[in-house]
């Protein structure tokens, strides 16, 4: 089934779940080969792509963000909207946005950068309590992925992956 547009789907999931964790300012900072957000839509009649997603959370990570967003308010950090307690929040991208039902929502997705923040005064197991997205290419044989630092790509060897 090539060209089909399985690819796109996967890619524009990518696209938005970067978006919403903050890994992504927007949409086109995904780097994955052969994408290209501008042509998304393009294929069956030029209709202006939306993505809707249901992520679920579990309830170790809804804590975990609630009690980081706590910790960073006590420590003086400005977090204007603090984060939902939802165990599934619906994502939308429609043009350049990835929106949530509400800014609450959409700060439920940050339980990463809270945990970035509180790297040096909690030690790196913060990153155990919160989820995180990783993708690969539909080609098995690729060794690129997107790292949550989008100016740093890894390559994933063999002697790497026999050491996972």
């Amino acid at each position: 089934m090539n060209g089909a547009g399985k690819t796109s789907i996967l890619q524009a999931i990518a696209a938005t779940l970067g978006c919403a964790t903050g890994r992504f300012q927007k949409r086109s900072d995904l780097q994955w080969a052969g994408y290209n957000s501008e042509l998304l839509g393009n294929n069956w009649g030029r209709f202006d792509p939306e993505v809707h997603l249901k992520i679920q959370f579990s309830t170790q990570e809804i804590k975990a963000i609630q009690e980081f967003y706590q910790k960073l308010q006590e420590i003086k950090h400005e977090l204007p909207i603090p984060p939902a307690q939802n165990h599934i929040v619906p994502l939308k991208w429609s043009g350049e946005r990835v929106i949530a039902n509400s800014d609450s929502e959409f700060f439920q997705f940050k339980g990463r950068e809270y945990a970035k923040q509180l790297l040096r005064s909690d030690g790196f197991q913060v990153f155990e309590r919160v989820g995180t997205i990783l993708w690969y290419t539909e080609q098995r044989t690729s060794t690129s992925l997107t790292t949550e630092d989008y100016n740093h790509r890894i390559e994933i060897t063999d002697d790497i992956l026999r050491d996972a």
